[in-house]
């Protein structure tokens, strides 16, 4: 095959991911006319990606080749040689994964710029009814209360932190696998245009009409409220013992929340910064990685849901979502995947019945 036709099959594969991608910037730019906010630079973004995709590829051909050795591949060097031509013996391919994840880091840069301009946009104003309607629908019990009475050791609560830091690697690890599954389209295609529309539907458009700061920033932005004090207390509390108990592990939120509170107060535009509480961006992509992973796999699947119900206890638990912010985002990313599943599917039918 040659290259230009190999392209036009490349194009012809990814035409709907572009087209998803082109549309979200269109409405961007149109938003971006209407509010007069700042074209968002993604060069800290790209270089993110392009630093996560090289310690990505360094670590797994490390970990092949001692995989290799371990099982006693008579020639491993020969075997682990080979696999390092593939993106040199795919170049077209290999360029269509970086155009892809370039893409990637502009749709997170446009949403980090949204997120920044929410309390400019419409300020926060939902935290009291979210409140209330959490305690309403668990009972007249506050759910951090519920996570806490159910996992009260420190340790609990370092281990919870732990997964839940751990969401963004696995994110990636995910994002790249799903990007390199060729000989899956429908699902590879349902997967990359999901995670797409989740960020600017859920984490954009959503999060700035629902604005809300989430249980750890309640009290800092209600002047003279404790609606949270205990909570925060608890986990300072227990980050403390860590320390003293001379565990690696900790707390690692607190640290993360006030950074986010004092980029908050500072007006300043950084990587990841911006305070969003509905819906949870963590719950949103622990559900779509389940879906997901359960359509390859059954057994991954359940992996991945067993880890997103950590994932959704981890966001109330340190305190950074209300329990309706994980409902919310799992529901509406389950929406949008079986939407763009349903679309996928139809479109290969038609696909195949003209072949």
């Amino acid at each position: 095959m040659t290259y230009i036709k190999k392209a036009k099959s490349i194009l012809e594969r990814e035409k709907w991911i572009y087209a998803t991608f082109s549309g979200i910037v269109v409405l961007y730019i149109f938003y971006s006319y209407i509010s007069q906010e700042p074209t968002p630079f993604p060069e800290i973004y790209i270089k993110t990606v392009y630093i996560a995709a090289t310690i990505t590829l360094s670590l797994s051909s490390i970990i092949y080749f001692f995989y290799l050795v371990i099982k006693k591949e008579r020639r491993p060097l020969e075997k682990f040689k080979l696999v390092l031509k593939i993106p040199f013996s795919n170049p077209l391919e290999s360029l269509n994964l970086l155009i892809i994840l370039s893409l990637i880091s502009v749709i997170f840069s446009i949403y980090t710029t949204i997120k920044l301009a929410i309390p400019k946009n419409i300020f926060f104003y939902l935290d009291p009814y979210l409140i209330n309607l959490d305690r309403t629908i668990h009972f007249g019990i506050d759910p951090w209360k519920i996570t806490h009475y159910l996992f009260s050791s420190p340790l609990f609560s370092a281990v919870i932190n732990l997964f839940y830091n751990l969401w963004f690697f696995v994110c990636w690890i995910f994002l790249v696998v799903f990007s390199c599954l060729y000989n899956m389209k429908e699902l590879r295609n349902t997967t990359l245009i999901s995670f797409l529309l989740c960020w600017i539907i859920n984490g954009s458009i959503s999060a700035t009409l629902l604005s809300s700061v989430g249980p750890c920033f309640y009290d800092l932005l209600y002047e003279g409220s404790h609606q949270f004090s205990e909570l925060m207390q608890i986990l300072n509390q227990q980050n403390m013992y860590l320390k003293k108990e001379g565990y690696f592990l900790g707390v690692w939120s607190l640290n993360t929340q006030n950074m986010l509170w004092e980029s908050y107060i500072s007006q300043s535009s950084e990587f990841g910064s911006g305070i969003s509480a509905m819906p949870s961006m963590h719950v949103s992509m622990a559900t779509l990685m389940a879906l997901a992973t359960y359509s390859l796999k059954k057994w991954i699947g359940l992996v991945f849901w067993l880890y997103m119900i950590i994932i959704m206890i981890g966001s109330v638990h340190l305190g950074w979502h209300y329990a309706l912010d994980g409902y919310v985002g799992a529901l509406m990313t389950t929406g949008i995947w079986f939407s763009v599943a349903k679309l996928s599917k139809k479109r290969y039918n038609s696909t195949r019945s003209l072949d």
